[in-house]
């Protein structure tokens, strides 16, 4: 636990962060990582806390960027 947030909060928030950079949908990036639209509302409604690298490096995929990238953010620090 980072702070009061936990890890799945911090990663929620920054694949929202990214959605509305990008201008898509959750919709859209489930499509673009070639995950099932359920997979990421499970995430993004923290029904699955557990997200696998493989899923989160496929939606680093879709959103265009590196896994790198997605962790270097001030919310990570």
């Amino acid at each position: 636990m980072i702070g009061e947030k936990t890890m799945i909060d911090l990663i929620i928030e920054r694949i929202k962060e990214l959605c509305e950079e990008k201008g898509i949908s959750y919709y859209r990036l489930a499509k673009l990582s070639h995950i099932s639209p359920n997979t990421l509302n499970y995430i993004m409604s923290k029904r699955n806390t557990d997200i696998k690298f493989a899923t989160l490096e496929r939606l680093c995929d879709g959103l265009g960027i590196t896994v790198k990238d997605f962790f270097c953010n001030k919310k990570f620090n």
